[in-house]
């Protein structure tokens, strides 16, 4: 970053127009993080404040302008940690959870995925945990030590995204109207393509069998060793949480090429879903297959097949 070296040493001095300039530097980003913690932004605005008053209070602390921007996060991220912590009652879940992961083609449907939206519905234990697990980059370990709690309750806060995808026949397409959705035909020029879209927050809960088992010792005890590739059947439930469904449309006519539209789907499908599933997992590699106990279409769908079986592989997975 352009003069960061020559901000960051006079700041030192309690310069006050090198302390304005770092906090200008730094701060959009700051906020951005601290809200991701807090979830509410007048929150993380006083956290911001805070914590560059404690930064510059306390700026011989750090070696080198080039470990500034580092030093400054760890600050953003312990005080939004502790604000929370203090302010709101959390809850933790003590359950085991499996990662687990979808396979769908996104390209089309990156742009109807509302993040922030998701991010914003975690529960705060939840958020917590994912911001320094995946952002931070901290090992369970070292999240349970920050937080307080066992290793293994944080370990079983990382929820999953699911992502559905209908197709109907080529010339047919989703429609919902009074209050129902349907596959009806496509009567405005070229068809190109029409999909239907669900976006899930899910939980998945695993066991896991292992069939050529490997151990590691450690203080006279034997504990399965996951670092190492193990033959295993895994058998589990799920529930999820509906967070949008989207209709895309695509088509061409007399007068463009290209005619995209978007619409949210508000009748015809179910809320929450139960499910379950079965697979073979060696190593990182899955093959799984499962079915959904309550159905995705609900009686305002008029479609024939509301129930379907999914087959998937995961190439990666993260077991603990």
């Amino acid at each position: 970053m352009e003069n960061l070296e020559k901000n960051f040493l006079l700041a030192k001095k309690q310069d006050r127009k090198a302390q304005k300039a770092l906090y200008e530097m730094f701060s959009a980003k700051m906020l951005a993080m601290s809200n991701s913690y807090t979830n509410n932004l007048h929150d993380a605005e006083d956290i911001l404040i805070n914590a560059f008053m404690k930064c510059f209070t306390r700026l011989t602390e750090c070696r080198d302008w080039k470990s500034f921007p580092f030093w400054l996060r760890k600050i953003v991220v312990n005080d939004s940690i502790s604000f929370v912590r203090k302010s709101r009652n959390i809850l933790y879940a003590d359950i085991e959870i499996a990662d687990d992961y979808s396979e769908e083609d996104i390209d089309d449907r990156l742009c109807e995925i509302n993040i922030e939206e998701i991010f914003s519905q975690m529960p705060t234990g939840y958020r917590l945990i994912f911001n320094l697990y995946v952002f931070e980059e901290k090992k369970h370990q070292e999240i349970a030590e920050i937080l307080n709690i066992s290793e293994g309750t944080s370990k079983s806060q990382l929820l999953g995204i699911r992502f559905d995808q209908y197709v109907p026949k080529y010339g047919k397409v989703f429609k919902q109207e009074n209050n129902s959705l349907f596959v009806d035909d496509f009567d405005r020029s070229d068809l190109k393509r029409n999909q239907f879209n669900n976006t899930y927050i899910y939980m998945p809960v695993d066991l896991r069998f292992v069939l050529n088992p490997k151990y590691i010792e450690y203080e006279g005890v034997q504990y399965l060793d996951n670092r190492k590739r193990q033959l295993s059947l895994v058998m589990g439930v799920y529930g999820g949480v509906r967070v949008g469904s989207v209709n895309y449309l695509r088509y061409s006519n007399e007068n463009s090429r290209r005619i995209v539209e978007r619409e949210r789907i508000m009748h015809g499908v179910n809320d929450f879903i139960v499910g379950g599933k079965f697979g073979v997992s060696y190593g990182s590699f899955k093959v799984f297959v499962q079915k959904d106990f309550t159905p995705v279409f609900n009686e305002s769908a008029l479609l024939k097949n509301k129930y379907g079986v999914q087959i998937g592989i995961e190439f990666v997975n993260i077991i603990f």
